[in-house]
């Protein structure tokens, strides 16, 4: 008679032995089960990195939102655990600072936070920290009426309700506050002397006002909150979902607030598509080298902010701005825009003239056409700030003009009118002669400077297809001068390069400039400057923001890059 013994075969590694390969099976019944104890090792196998990538690439989930009315004014949620790319992100970001790390960024956040929790009783280590959950969020409810206070709160996720309660109880004992026990809808909420109301709602603890906590009560209850609100998806409709923050303003509730109780006084901001309700998003993220922020704000279909919009994702002149510019915003279109708004405003003004009143009776007093003489021939306009020391700073205004002999004559003009008021201004005539004086290849350049007590004088120069008002001889010869623009500077096209293409460039700074120029007005020698300022302004490089029109929405990026 044969012995019949189990034969264990050797198991696949996490597969406990025994579960395949027995010979006292029936036949075919051994293969059968390898192959379904493989399987479920690749199933797992498969689902454990799928996890993995879920927790690696998703990013963090909004709860707080949950219990955000539908119909709030405002809201803004800070994760404070992000997703593994943006702790990364950070992590590369804080090498370049005093910190270094995360664990020490927090440190220096607690002690921090130290200072003013101590006034009130508490200790962040010991008394917050413990239970502190994932992020913190706040809103704000439209107001009743115009003379009513606003309503809302705060939302601090808790993991700990129990050691949140402790930390509210020596809160109150610390500052003898009294407290009276209420309901609303079953749910418990708490009233202190102040007049602040505290309860907890799902995974949070809410801070805040009656009105605001029983309209979280209703929308946790309801299940009808602003995540579900069709305003709220369209406004944060393609910004990036891997973030730190978001926030949302939503003023149309507000808006018909002022129209219905504003009165007389709201009626030229009605007439001018002012109070038309709008809302508005923005997110903050980061990058191994920048934090950014987008922003999206829908465009009015009429009225004045419909023309201002205009402005936004137009190519400009910021480019052409001197070459050792640090600091600069775009105006385009500010000619046309500001055609616009004066044919609207003008009829707001003063005994109703109407637009064309309204120029007669400044062409009369300064001899001055508005729309022919100084916003007919204005095209864009650019800011700027040059110079990184006290002897050659300076900066001001560049204006392209349509029309040279009109953008002469408007300077002409304008001189003429300063020196009627006294004003201690004098004609000069520069020569370019390299670096020194102003002018261009050779060219005579004719323009004013006005004395306003300052170590240099104001200049106004017309000079081809440019007019510049600007501080000091440097900052005037730069601008006027077309051989070298800021548009070809490393360190700018560096820093565009930080934003997608199809953005437009509306306001930069190089921040190591700016740097400078503190230093050398004596920043340096402070203690403050050196030991709490200095450390975290070194590592960064620039602030740049960009624009551009997307349908009926604008959307602006900014960009604040390290080195």
């Amino acid at each position: 008679m044969s012995d019949v013994r189990t034969q264990t075969v050797g198991a696949p590694p996490g597969v406990p032995p025994g579960l395949v390969g027995t010979d006292d099976l029936p036949p075919g019944r051994p293969r059968r089960r390898r192959w379904i104890a493989l399987a479920l090792v690749s199933v797992l196998l498969v689902g454990g990195v799928a996890y993995g990538a879920m927790r690696l690439f998703s990013h963090a989930d909004d709860h707080a939102i949950d219990l955000v009315p539908k119909r709030s004014l405002a809201y803004a949620n800070v994760f404070l655990e992000p997703s593994t790319a943006q702790r990364r992100a950070i992590r590369d970001l804080l090498e370049r600072f005093p910190v270094k790390t995360p664990e020490r960024a927090q440190d220096l956040i607690a002690n921090l936070l130290d200072e003013p929790l101590s006034e009130i009783g508490l200790q962040f280590e010991r008394d917050v920290q413990p239970w502190l959950g994932d992020q913190i969020a706040g809103f704000a409810l439209p107001p009743q009426s115009l003379e009513a206070d606003l309503n809302g709160g705060v939302l601090i996720a808790t993991t700990d309700e129990d050691a949140t309660r402790v930390a509210l109880e020596k809160y109150r004992r610390k500052n003898d506050l009294g407290t009276e026990r209420s309901t609303y809808k079953d749910r418990d909420l708490e009233i202190d002397a102040d007049g602040t109301v505290t309860g907890f709602l799902g995974s949070f603890l809410f801070v805040g006002t009656r009105a605001g906590f029983e309209a979280a009560a209703d929308a946790e209850a309801s299940g009808d909150s602003l995540e579900d609100s069709a305003r709220y998806e369209r406004a944060v409709r393609g910004l990036e979902e891997d973030r730190l923050a978001v926030g949302y303003l939503d003023t149309s509730g507000f808006m018909r607030l002022l129209r219905r109780e504003g009165g007389p006084e709201v009626l030229p901001l009605r007439r001018l598509g002012l109070t038309q309700g709008q809302t508005q998003a923005a997110v903050m993220y980061a990058t191994s080298k920048a934090v950014i922020v987008d922003q999206v704000s829908h465009v009015p279909q009429r009225g004045l902010g419909r023309e201002l919009a205009r402005i936004y994702g137009e190519p400009g002149i910021m480019e052409r701005l001197p070459r050792d510019a640090w600091a600069a915003m775009s105006l385009p279109n500010v000619g046309s825009v500001g055609k616009a708004i004066f044919a609207q405003a003008a009829a707001f003004l003063p005994g109703g003239l109407g637009p064309a009143a309204a120029n007669e009776r400044i062409r009369r007093e300064t001899g001055l056409d508005l729309n022919r003489d100084v916003l007919g021939w204005v095209e864009h306009a650019a800011l700027y700030v040059s110079g990184t020391n006290r002897v050659d700073i300076g900066g001001g205004v560049l204006i392209s003009s349509s029309d040279p002999r009109a953008s002469r004559r408007a300077v002409h003009r304008m001189a003429g009118l300063l020196i009627a008021e006294g004003a201690a201004i004098e004609q000069r005539t520069w020569t370019w002669r390299g670096n020194v004086d102003i002018g261009n290849d050779g060219r005579d350049t004719k323009g004013y400077a006005l004395d306003i007590g300052a170590e240099e004088p104001v200049h106004l120069v017309a000079d081809e297809d440019r007019v510049v008002l600007a501080y000091g001889d440097e900052a005037t010869g730069q601008a006027i001068d077309a051989s070298s623009y800021m548009g070809d500077g490393l360190e700018w096209l560096e820093s565009v390069k930080t934003l997608e293409k199809d953005y437009v460039p509306i306001f930069y700074v190089d921040l190591q400039s700016a740097r400078a120029v503190l230093e050398a007005f004596g920043a340096d020698e402070e203690d403050v400057y050196v030991e709490d300022v200095e450390p975290w302004l070194r590592p960064l490089s620039h602030v740049i923001s960009g624009a551009r029109r997307d349908g009926d929405r604008v959307r602006i990026r900014t960009v604040i890059g390290a080195l």
